[in-house]
């Protein structure tokens, strides 16, 4: 049997900076997110060792076993918040809704850092091992990433761009990598209403 191309999606809805936010940058996040992925998919028999990215998300074609990311200016426009009155995270959120997991970053709380766009990739896979590890209703492999995830950008707290994935989060996602669950796809269409 053929080994597929594992994708990530990425929805941007915060608009362009001048110093942080544009197509360079989203391009430097997302090949951030493939030096881990392709880290994940060489250790499972399903995948491909090469991923690949995509910022233009239709709805029809994020599949049941990939996982999808909002880029958010900030923690005021959280889908998320909409969902539950739960707290947000300091520089991301998931949360299992009914018609799929949502996984969301703020870019406010991110910009001044040297290498912004190494830290937006670490908030974006921190959020994405909970949407794989502990983001269910009716329970997932952990109980809670940041106590049961190795450390590494499973660590609670505040992540920083100098983190990088350790053999624990990196094993723990190839793992479960193929589980299924929807995604959260409602907001794919939207535009950036932010000026």
């Amino acid at each position: 049997m053929a080994k597929k191309q594992y994708k990530i999606w990425l929805k941007n809805l915060a608009p362009g900076t001048q110093y942080y936010w544009g197509e360079g940058t989203m391009y430097a996040v997302g090949n951030n997110l493939l030096e881990y992925f392709n880290q994940i998919c060489a250790k499972t028999p399903q995948f491909d060792a090469q991923a690949d990215f995509f910022w233009d998300v239709d709805a029809s074609q994020v599949q049941s076993h990939e996982l999808l990311v909002y880029v958010l200016p900030s923690s005021r426009q959280s889908i998320v918040a909409g969902k539950t009155s739960d707290p947000l995270g300091p520089t991301g959120s998931t949360f299992p809704a009914a018609t799929g997991v949502i996984s969301e970053i703020y870019l406010d709380v991110m910009q001044g850092d040297a290498d912004f766009a190494r830290l937006v990739a670490n908030a974006i896979f921190h959020e994405w091992m909970h949407n794989k590890l502990d983001a269910y209703t009716a329970g997932g492999p952990l109980n809670d990433v940041h106590l049961q995830g190795g450390g590494g950008l499973a660590t609670g707290g505040k992540i920083k761009s100098s983190d990088r994935p350790n053999a624990r989060n990196i094993a723990l996602m190839a793992q479960f990598l193929a589980r299924t669950h929807p995604q959260y796809t409602a907001d794919v269409s939207k535009v950036s209403p932010y000026p």
